[in-house]
C-alpha cells in the first residue's frame, strides 16, 4: 500500500490527537512541498495520493478526503487546465479551535521559512503571498477558525 501522503496540517493535529489518530498519518508532506505538485498531471498526482480518498474525479478535478479522527478531516482539491495541476485547495475540518490554530501557524511557519516567498498580507483574516517569481500565490483563510475551518489555495499563473 502506498505511504498516505498527508500535509503539514496534519503534523500539528499529530501531536495533538490520540494514539489511534497519530496511527492514521504515515508521512507528513508540508506546504512547501505541495508547492512542488503544481504543474504535474492528473495522472502524476493520482500516483501520490490514497486512492481510497480519492472522492470525486472529473477531467478538471480530483478531491481527496483524509479523516484525522472522529468527525475530523482534511480535503485536498486539485484543479487542473490542459491536463497540468494549476490550483491545489486544502480544507481542514476540525473540532478544536485549538488545533485549528497550531494548523495555520504551521503554515505560516513553513511559507515563512521558504525563500521564495516573502511576508504575507493580512486582510480580514486572508493572508496572501505572492512568490518572488509571482509564479505562485498562496492564500490563507483563517475567517471561521473558531468553528476549526481553514482553507489554503495554492495557486500558479
Amino acid at each position: 500500500m502506498k505511504k498516505l501522503i498527508t500535509i503539514l496540517l496534519v503534523a500539528v493535529v499529530f501531536t495533538a490527537c490520540d494514539e489511534a489518530s497519530q496511527n492514521q498519518i504515515a508521512n507528513i508532506k508540508t506546504v512547501s512541498q505541495r508547492i512542488e505538485d503544481l504543474g504535474k498531471s492528473i495522472d502524476n498526482i493520482k500516483a501520490i495520493e490514497e486512492a481510497e480518498a480519492l472522492f470525486k474525479e472529473d477531467d478538471f478535478l480530483l478531491e481527496y478526503e483524509y479523516p484525522i479522527r472522529d468527525n475530523e478531516s482534511y480535503v485536498i482539491t486539485y484543479r487542473f487546465h490542459n491536463n497540468a495541476c494549476n490550483e491545489i485547495k486544502i480544507d481542514t475540518y476540525l473540532n478544536k479551535e485549538s488545533h485549528t490554530k497550531k494548523v495555520q501557524a504551521e503554515i505560516m511557519a513553513d511559507i515563512a521559512n521558504n525563500d521564495e516567498f516573502g511576508r504575507g498580507n493580512i486582510k480580514n483574516d486572508i493572508i496572501k503571498w505572492t512568490s518572488k517569481t509571482r509564479k505562485v500565490k498562496l492564500e490563507l483563510n483563517a475567517q471561521s477558525i473558531e468553528r476549526g475551518t481553514i482553507s489554503l489555495v495554492i495557486h500558479s499563473k
